[in-house]
């Protein structure tokens, strides 16, 4: 696992052509970060502070996925986290996230899909809620993951080697690393992005198909 630090900005790269850019703006200095490439999206997290997009207000905790091109910009000030992924993608823009997941996940976590796959097996955009005092399995995902760790702290275990985690770290998990989070006395939230999924609609099995009926049979089947 590579961790770009809180008080650090930058990237690095992952596979595919994916990458992780950190940008941070002080008060008195605002930041244009430009969104130039076309073909791809960009997902992303308001770690601080205040970002517009086209007249939105993204604030603290507001989280959204964007389609690139040479004139599409953010400006603002604060913490920016930004998830490059090079797939045709829909803009959406999210308020702040909740404070607790809708989904169970593994050793008492939970989980909400903050921008869903628009097919299966496309990339997707998550949000991890970890209690206080979780002692996460060791687990390992057959794609890697970007991550920013949204509020609170917590501690990546990386076999035997640990790294602190604090808000507004960012960090890239290779696929198939051994890994697990942990937390003692206070909770961790952590966005997670995943450049791919095991998971989505497909043709033939959306809601829009499968609750159309074209009788006597379901629109699906023919």
């Amino acid at each position: 696992m590579d961790v770009i630090k809180n008080n650090q900005v930058g990237g690095f790269p992952g596979v595919d052509d994916s990458a992780v850019m950190a940008f941070q703006a002080a008060l008195d200095s605002p930041k244009d970060v430009t969104l130039y490439m076309d073909g791809a999206t960009y997902y992303g997290f308001v770690v601080s502070g205040e970002w517009n997009y086209r007249g939105f207000p993204l604030q603290q905790g507001g989280y959204f996925a964007i389609k690139g091109g040479p004139e599409v910009s953010l400006n603002g000030v604060g913490r920016l986290i930004v998830f490059l992924s090079f797939s045709d993608g829909m803009t959406v823009l999210g308020e702040a996230i909740e404070t607790s997941g809708r989904l169970q996940y593994i050793d008492g976590c939970t989980d909400s899909l903050l921008i869903a796959p628009l097919k299966f097996g496309e990339p997707c955009l998550n949000v991890l809620y970890f209690p206080k005092d979780t002692n996460q399995s060791f687990h390992t995902h057959p794609s890697l993951r970007f991550g920013c760790v949204a509020s609170g702290s917590g501690v990546a275990c990386i076999g035997n080697v640990l790294l602190p985690l604090e808000v507004g770290d960012a960090f890239h998990l290779p696929a198939g690393e051994l890994h697990r989070f942990k937390t003692t006395d206070t909770e961790m939230v952590i966005i997670a992005y995943h450049p791919d999924s095991q998971y989505g609609p497909k043709d033939e099995d959306h809601p829009m198909i499968i609750s159309t009926q074209v009788q006597p049979l379901i629109a699906r089947a023919i």
